[in-house]
C-alpha cells in the first residue's frame, strides 16, 4: 500500500496547498469572516494538510476522509479533533451534524455522484461553503465523469472523478443556497486559469481549477461576483504601505541582495517577489531534492542565483537529518516533543551535504548587489548561529538579518530566542519586528518566531 505521505507531501502538493492556503486567507479577509469560535466540517481532508489553517485560526474543526490510511494520518496529527470516515459518493449523511462553514477543496472532481455530494454539504452548512475542484472548460451544464486510479490516496475511491463545468456548479450550488459567488482573482498557481475563453490550442495546464463560496447570507467583498466570471486575474496584493507587521516592513524596505539560507525549494524568495522586491536574491540548499526543485523555480528568474550547499562556521561535508516535512530538515537531531507535536517533521532519512562559510563565498554573493540595504533570512533549523558564526567579516555588509528563533527546543541542542537575541544585540543587531511562526496545532503553544533585526 502506498503511504499516503509520500503522495501528499510531493513536491507538487506542497506548492499546490501553499497557494490554496494563501488564497483562502485573502478570501476570509475580504469576507471579514474570522473562524475563531466557528465550526468548520472539512470532507474530504486528505492528511490533514489543510486543517491547521483552520485551528490555528481558533475554529474547531471536525474532518472526514473516505480513506482509512489518510483517516490514520490525520488521527496521528490532530488527535484531539473530531475525525471520521466518510464517502460523499455513498453516504446520506445520517449522524454528521451541522456546521458554521463547510469547507470542500479538493474533494468534488474525485466523486462519481456530484450532485449527491452538493446535497449532503449544503443540508450540513449553516452559513458559508468554500468549494475548490478542477474543471472542464466551456458553459454547458456537463458533470464529465472520467477514470482515476483507485489506489492512489488521492484519488477517487470508485475508480471514477468528474471534471464539471463551472456553469453546472453555479446552477447546482443556487439550488441549496440564496448566495453563490466566485471571486474575481484566482490562486497564484499555474492550474488555476484567468481566462476561460482561450482556445484549447493555448491552454497549458493539465487541470484547470476553480473557487467558489456559497452563503446563507449575502457576502460584503468587492471581489466577490454572483456569477460565473470569464475572466480572473491572479492572487491580489495588498499595497506594500497598506500592509502590517513584519511583510509590511519587508515590502516597503527596498532591498539591494536578499540572501535566503535555508531556501528549501523557494518559498521565501516567492514571497518576497510577492511583496514587490525585484532585485537579486541569492538562495542557499543543501538537500538534492529541495535543491533540484529550487533551480527549477530560478529558470523563470533571472535575479535569483541558487547555491547548492548549507552554510556554516566551517567548510565542510556533514550529514543532514531528512524531515518527512523537507522543510524542517536540519543538522541537529529533532526532538521528540517536536516530533509528538507534529508527526511529519519525524527524520525519514539522511544525506551528506556540503557546508561552506559565508565569508567564503560573499564576494561572489555581493557581486550581484543592486543599491539598497541587505537582508540575511536564515532559516535552517536550529544552526542560525552557526551560520553567522561563519560570517564574521560580511556582517559588516549586512543590514537587516531575519531569523527564526525557538521559544522551545525544537531541535537538541539549538539556542533558544534569550540566547540568540542577547548574541544578535552582542553583534550590533537590535531586535525590531517579529511575527507568530510554528505553533502545536493542538495546545496554541508557540515553538518558533521570525525575529527581524537591524543593525543598530
Amino acid at each position: 500500500m502506498t503511504d499516503p505521505r509520500t503522495v501528499f507531501h510531493s513536491d507538487d502538493y506542497l506548492a499546490h496547498n501553499d497557494a490554496r492556503l494563501t488564497h483562502l486567507a485573502q478570501l476570509l479577509s475580504g469576507m471579514g469572516l474570522n473562524p475563531e469560535g466557528k465550526t468548520v466540517l472539512e470532507v474530504g481532508a486528505g492528511i490533514g494538510d489543510h486543517t491547521g489553517f483552520w485551528l490555528k485560526r481558533g475554529a474547531a474543526v471536525t474532518a472526514t476522509e473516505p480513506r482509512a490510511e489518510n483517516l490514520e494520518v490525520i488521527r496521528q496529527r490532530f488527535p484531539s479533533i473530531n475525525s471520521f470516515e466518510l464517502d460523499l459518493d455513498h453516504s446520506t449523511g445520517a449522524g454528521v451534524d451541522k456546521h458554521d462553514i463547510v469547507y470542500a477543496f479538493g474533494v468534488l472532481y474525485h466523486l462519481r455522484n456530484p450532485e449527491g455530494a452538493l446535497s449532503l454539504l449544503a443540508d450540513k452548512c449553516s452559513e458559508f461553503l468554500f468549494l475548490e475542484t478542477c474543471v472542464s472548460y466551456g458553459d454547458e451544464l456537463k458533470i464529465n465523469l472520467v477514470e482515476e486510479p483507485d489506489k492512489n490516496p488521492s484519488q477517487a475511491t470508485s475508480g471514477y472523478g468528474c471534471r464539471p463545468t463551472r456553469y453546472w456548479i453555479f446552477e447546482e450550488l443556487k439550488k441549496y443556497f440564496p448566495y453563490v459567488y466566485q471571486p474575481s482573482f484566482q490562486p497564484n498557481h499555474p492550474q488555476f486559469p484567468t481566462d476561460w475563453l482561450q482556445p484549447a490550442s493555448e491552454r497549458t495546464e493539465f487541470l484547470a481549477r476553480a473557487v467558489f463560496i456559497a452563503a446563507r447570507r449575502p457576502v460584503n467583498a468587492a471581489t466577490f461576483f454572483p456569477r460565473v466570471l470569464d475572466q480572473q486575474t491572479r492572487q491580489t496584493k495588498l499595497d506594500s504601505s497598506a500592509k502590517p507587521g513584519l511583510d509590511g516592513l519587508l515590502a516597503r524596505t527596498q532591498f539591494g541582495l536578499v540572501l535566503d539560507v535555508g531556501a528549501n525549494q523557494g518559498q521565501f524568495a516567492a514571497k518576497m517577489r510577492g511583496l514587490g522586491h525585484k532585485g537579486p536574491i541569492a538562495s542557499f540548499e543543501p538537500m538534492a531534492a529541495a535543491y533540484a526543485r529550487l533551480a527549477a523555480a530560478a529558470k523563470g528568474d533571472d535575479l535569483i542565483t541558487p547555491y547548492h550547499c548549507a552554510l556554516g562556521a566551517q567548510t565542510e561535508q556533514r550529514e543532514i537529518f531528512i524531515s518527512g516535512n523537507s522543510a524542517s530538515s536540519s543538522f541537529l537531531k529533532i526532538e521528540e516533543t517536536t516530533v509528538a507535536a507534529e508527526p511529519m517533521t519525524a527524520v525519514v532519512g539522511t544525506e551528506t551535504v556540503e557546508v561552506r562559510r559565508l565569508d567564503d563565498v560573499a564576494q561572489k554573493v555581493f557581486s550581484t548587489a543592486q543599491d539598497g540595504p541587505v537582508l540575511l533570512k536564515l532559516d535552517t533549523q536550529g544552526t542560525e548561529r552557526e551560520v553567522l558564526e561563519g560570517a564574521e567579516a560580511t556582517l559588516q555588509n549586512i543590514d537587516f538579518i531575519l531569523s527564526e528563533c525557538s521559544l522551545i527546543s525544537v531541535y537538541e541542542g539549538e539556542p533558544l530566542i534569550e540566547s540568540q537575541i542577547d548574541w544578535m544585540r552582542s553583534k550590533g543587531f537590535d531586535p525590531i519586528s517579529m511575527e507568530l511562526g510554528w505553533s502545536d496545532p493542538q495546545t496554541g503553544h508557540t515553538y518558533q518566531i521570525d525575529i527581524l533585526f537591524k543593525r543598530r
